[in-house]
């Protein structure tokens, strides 16, 4: 039985989730152009209301124009999903692999964070880190940045320095420095998961087709 790494669900959720980002970016951007053409003095100071079940959005107009040229919030929403796609994928191939054998001692694979068990499904397909683009430190800071969204921080600390010298990686990062969280750079960190799934699979497709 085949198990077609190429066209695991994940790629078609990955898919949707980069549709429904480039759709509501052309939707905002459409909005936000009509609402900049509205013939009335002093719109930014009226209130946009929605209401919705039993809740109630209310915004001042200047504000959620404001909030239509953002797309940091989105972003971070679609860069997050993508993340719990990506241990969906290495999940799947932990069991794949280990059901061939060619992963022993599972309970130890589950052991450390990303960079460690990211590194262990890399070599039980046959693949090291020369081939993954952003290496295994910039993994590291993927697992990191997206720990640092989900609990609401906005600096590194020092134990995600340590991180990096516990595992003997340099640091790429230094203690107090600003999480990245824009659209363009929580998209970069999107591509370094996208692209170490395309390196993963190419083994997989090898070891356990």
């Amino acid at each position: 039985m085949s198990n077609n790494w190429e066209n695991h669900s994940v790629w078609a959720e990955w898919g949707k989730l980069t549709a429904y980002y480039n759709a509501l970016d052309v939707a905002c951007d459409w909005y936000s152009a009509i609402w900049s053409l509205v013939p009335i003095e002093g719109i930014d100071d009226t209130t946009v209301v929605k209401v919705r079940g039993i809740s109630e959005f209310k915004k001042r107009t200047g504000d959620f124009r404001a909030l239509l040229n953002s797309r940091n919030p989105l972003a971070q929403m679609v860069f997050l999903s993508s993340y719990a796609l990506f241990e969906d994928y290495c999940n799947d191939a932990f069991e794949a692999l280990a059901t061939a054998g060619n992963i022993q001692n599972q309970d130890d694979y589950l052991v450390g964070g990303i960079e460690c068990w990211s590194e262990k499904l890399l070599h039980a397909a046959g693949r090291d880190w020369t081939a993954v683009q952003c290496g295994r430190s910039g993994i590291l800071e993927v697992g990191l940045i997206r720990n640092a969204l989900v609990h609401g921080s906005a600096v590194y600390s020092a134990k995600d320095v340590e991180r990096f010298t516990t595992r003997g990686l340099t640091a790429t990062i230094s203690v107090g420095q600003r999480i990245p969280s824009s659209a363009v750079e929580v998209f970069e960190l999107r591509h370094r998961l996208n692209y170490y799934l395309t390196i993963l699979q190419q083994g997989l497709c090898k070891t356990v087709p």
